[in-house]
């Protein structure tokens, strides 16, 4: 539901592997306990218009429980954390004709993308910083992003950093028919 632009959305999974999986050969792997469990999903978000300036902005969280067991079936005796993710993010729009900025933050206890995989114990967390821009006059529009992010290898190893540039160019030739050209 939305409500003066606001609306919000909260989900649970108890278990990530609930239902037939086609990914095992000839066993059951349903309720297994080899991923994550009890996962909480929520998220707020607000759209409008201030003055003239578009706004769209949102939070969101996520949180769950680490495997408790290996594929073998027994228990993990020193289990990973559990996840712990949250995100903010903005886009401002029309405070310049056309242009569009926009950032996203991600923090929390997560590896790989956020809350799809448990950190091990001893290992710091994540975050991830994305920024933004566009330009669109008529048909066409022109965009760049940046995003860095670091995600902690614990003890004495390195953190894992990564950095991200793109950049894109679109045309619409007619409804439904867009010419476009990226570089990542």
């Amino acid at each position: 539901p939305q409500f003066s632009g606001v609306d919000f959305g909260l989900s649970y999974a108890p278990n990530r592997f609930e239902g037939e999986r086609a990914d095992t050969t000839g066993t059951n792997a349903q309720r297994d306990n080899t991923g994550l469990t009890n996962e909480i999903s929520a998220a707020l978000r607000y759209r409008g218009t201030v003055g003239g300036v578009g706004i769209a902005a949102g939070v969101v969280a996520q949180f769950a429980d680490s495997a408790k067991q290996n594929a073998n079936g027994t228990a993990i005796a020193t289990r990973d954390q559990n996840i712990t993710t949250y995100s903010a993010g903005l886009v401002l729009s029309g405070i310049v004709p056309g242009f569009s900025i926009g950032a996203d933050y991600t923090w929390g206890n997560y590896r790989t993308t956020p809350a799809n995989g448990s950190l091990g114990a001893g290992v710091d967390g994540s975050t991830q910083l994305v920024l933004g821009a566009t330009y669109t006059v008529g048909a066409l529009s022109i965009g760049a992003n940046y995003g860095t992010a670091t995600q902690s290898n614990g003890g004495t190893v390195d953190d894992r950093t990564q950095t991200y540039v793109g950049a894109g160019i679109a045309y619409v030739v007619a409804p439904g028919m867009t010419l476009f050209a990226n570089y990542n």
